[in-house]
């Protein structure tokens, strides 16, 4: 995990400009890389990194890193970096999944290592002899980039500061954005805040030749959901449960002290438990408020207990929060997307006296059907005598802020959302397959974004483990949308309304509660979903 920055000009440069812009591109967000701060300045280009050292501590494996005259900064972790080494057949004079990824896109090409690589990065890659850049993000955007081309320069950073610290980019907001940050909590890719300033979509690259012309490419999508009936539904969660397991275990390695986000949810709980197997004494963490109804304190307490993990609770208070607030604020260059935000950044914060990498368990809602009452709309207007048509069904839930008040108090000037909601439906199968993937292409870089700014303001890398893409295509390939989200009865209810029926009558997440109960006690895989509410 680290930070990452450069400025690439398709003309000539003053090398002095180029070096106190990018060192001031570094320091506007030292906190993403307290081990290791270095820029190389080339002929008109520079590269900054700012290195959170994980794998691999030896110096040598500090960026940029040069190899036959192409140069990389490279933002991430690669997992399964050792099997694609013994690919390449190359001597190695480091241990670091950087090499690999250096070595693999100059030797074989970058589509060649996009489709090998387990983990998540930003990557930016620059040919020093023929003047072409590549910028590529991961499948699921789990790393940010952002970047902006003037004239015939092209900015990139991990971070929006960054760009602006650039001089280069002056920050003229948007405002027909702010409905859209308040419908749905986040700016979809690949627009931000500000003109001019984009991010790299997630599972795509871009390819600049030395003229500054652009070509994007996408290399990953979201799969399509099938519907199919299961010969032995044991069968199918034991082969499930081999493959989270090894989900979470591939996605924990690590030469660094490594602890678990523990809220007493079936995902946090089921993950901290497959890590106590293999990591004794295996520090977890939640956080709370004393209030009532506004902490799992009891639930995280049971399964911390049941697993043997040493268990660090987090009582928070109001007072700390808005103290808090404007802090991250500033550092997410954006309003907070939910209260919760703030909380989480605080639990970091007490983390990193520990350890320097959790495991989060953001992706199991959007991949096994977590959100009973919209991801059941297909069914509630099948069923019911509603006109509403499923696009017009998800906004109305979806929204964050009621329609009315945003009619009341903002001209509708963005339509980003809906039309790449509108995208999505028309890719999509069916109703089912477009729930699936409207939250898995959209909603998820929301929580992503949210969880990558909270972990690294404390210098924390967080890892999702239910993104590792070949879980998910495992999923999305071999578990119907009907067990995902099962009914309890044989006979489904005929109609409904949505406040009463998800839980209900359901079981959300059906396939991993049921891997879930080979791990941890049965009424904490069962209880309702409570979120993290803050008072």
């Amino acid at each position: 995990m680290c930070g990452i920055n450069g400025i690439v000009s398709f003309r000539e440069s003053s090398i002095i400009s180029l070096n106190k812009r990018i060192e001031k591109m570094n320091a506007s967000m030292l906190y993403r890389g307290p081990d290791n701060n270095e820029v190389f300045i080339g002929q008109n280009f520079a590269l900054g990194h700012l290195r959170l050292s994980i794998l691999d501590l030896d110096p040598r494996s500090n960026q940029p890193m040069r190899y036959k005259n192409h140069c990389l900064v490279f933002n991430g972790e690669i997992f399964n970096y050792k099997k694609i080494k013994e690919e390449l057949e190359f001597e190695f004079s480091t241990d670091s999944d950087t090499e690999v990824v250096l070595v693999s896109i100059v030797e074989k090409g970058i589509d060649w290592f996009l489709s090998r690589a387990n983990g998540f990065f930003a990557i930016a890659i620059i040919n020093e002899d023929n003047g072409e850049l590549i910028l590529a993000r991961d499948r699921f955007g789990i790393k940010p980039l952002v970047y902006s081309k003037i004239n015939d320069t092209v900015i990139f950073s991990s971070e929006i500061k960054g760009l602006l610290e650039s001089g280069l980019v002056e920050a003229e907001f948007r405002s027909d954005k702010v409905e859209e940050y308040l419908s749905y909590r986040f700016i979809l890719e690949p627009d931000t805040f500000f003109k001019g300033v984009h991010q790299i979509e997630s599972g795509t690259y871009h390819i600049y030749d030395n003229q500054g012309c652009k070509v994007e490419r996408t290399y990953w999508d979201v799969p399509n959901t099938k519907e199919f009936s299961i010969e032995n539904e044991e069968d199918l969660i034991r082969e499930l449960s081999d493959k989270v397991i090894s989900a979470v275990r591939d996605w924990a390695i690590t030469d660094v002290p490594l602890g678990a986000f523990l809220s007493g949810g079936v995902d946090s709980s089921l993950t901290s438990a497959i890590l106590s197997k293999d990591i004794e004494g295996l520090k977890t963490y939640t956080i709370g408020y004393s209030e009532d109804g506004y902490n799992e304190f009891e639930f995280a307490s049971k399964v911390s207990t049941h697993i043997g993990s040493e268990h660090i609770e987090l009582n928070d208070d109001l007072n700390s929060y808005y103290e808090n607030w404007d802090k991250l604020i500033a550092l997410k260059d954006a309003p907070l997307s939910v209260p919760n935000e703030v909380p989480l950044a605080v639990l970091c914060n007490e983390l990193r006296k520990d350890i320097i990498v959790v495991i989060s368990g953001e992706g199991a809602d959007e991949l096994f059907g977590g959100y009973g009452k919209i991801f059941r709309l297909p069914y509630e207007l099948s069923k019911n005598d509603v006109s509403q048509n499923i696009f017009d069904a998800f906004i109305h839930e979806y929204s964050y802020i009621s329609k009315d008040f945003l009619n009341k108090h903002f001209i509708k000037q963005s339509h980003s959302f809906e039309d790449k909601v509108k995208y999505v439906l028309e890719n999509s199968q069916d109703n089912e397959d477009f729930m699936y993937r409207v939250f898995h292409s959209i909603h998820i870089k929301g929580l992503l974004a949210r969880v990558d700014m909270t972990s690294m303001q404390a210098s924390i890398e967080a890892r999702p483990p239910f993104l590792n893409h070949e879980l998910v295509e495992y999923v999305y390939e071999n578990i119907p949308n009907s067990l995902k989200l099962k009914w309890k009865d044989s006979e489904p209810p005929k109609t409904f309304t949505p406040q009463d029926y998800s839980e209900i009558y359901d079981i959300p997440k059906y396939p991993l509660k049921k891997v879930a109960e080979e791990f941890i006690p049965k009424d904490i895989v069962y209880r309702r979903k409570m979120g993290f509410p803050v008072p």
